[in-house]
């Protein structure tokens, strides 16, 4: 099984997902890695750690049938590498660019079934954020091992408070 993607979206898959898997060396290594599953053109990309999880929608070519392959959190790719070739060798994936190929060896077990994690009925509010002023203020409570986040409206700044420091990011309006 083999699939192709251009390297501007196998480099946004892995910054996507390198967000979601669990570090090296964990209790569950089948979580250091991405479940890709493909139909057609398009392919899902989901990672998760145990507390988190997260899927990318992306862009693939030349993909002659439809399926899933564990993938490697592996370094990004130059504009010289120019696309990924996935090639699922059984025990093995290898990923083949314009200007190398590397080999890696395959989890063993199944990937976490996902289908049901995230929630289909409709939510109460929707509202929307910078992703990366929401991200940046959350950055700064880092040493804490929880924050309260207090809601009061779609409007209004959402307040990111410790014991010892507080902070409050402004709200995007979302178009309709």
């Amino acid at each position: 099984m083999t699939i192709t993607m251009d390297y501007q979206e196998y480099n946004r898959m892995q910054d996507f997902a390198k967000q979601f898997v669990t570090k090296k060396g964990g209790t569950r290594p089948i979580l250091e890695f991405i479940k890709l599953t493909f139909v057609g053109d398009t392919a899902k990309a989901e990672a998760l750690d145990g507390y988190k999880a997260g899927y990318i929608t992306l862009s693939i070519n030349d993909c002659k049938a439809e399926g899933e392959m564990l993938l490697p959190i592996t370094s990004k790719l130059k504009k010289s590498d120019v696309f990924a070739v996935i090639t699922d060798m059984g025990k093995e994936i290898e990923i083949r660019t314009a200007t190398g190929a590397s080999i890696y060896r395959k989890p063993e077990g199944e990937f976490f079934d996902t289908s049901k994690t995230y929630p289909e009925d409709e939510p109460a509010e929707v509202f929307g954020f910078n992703p990366v002023l929401l991200s940046d203020a959350l950055k700064a409570f880092k040493g804490e091992k929880a924050v309260t986040i207090e809601y009061r409206g779609s409007l209004r700044p959402l307040i990111i408070k410790s014991d010892t420091a507080q902070a409050l990011v402004l709200p995007v309006r979302l178009s309709r």
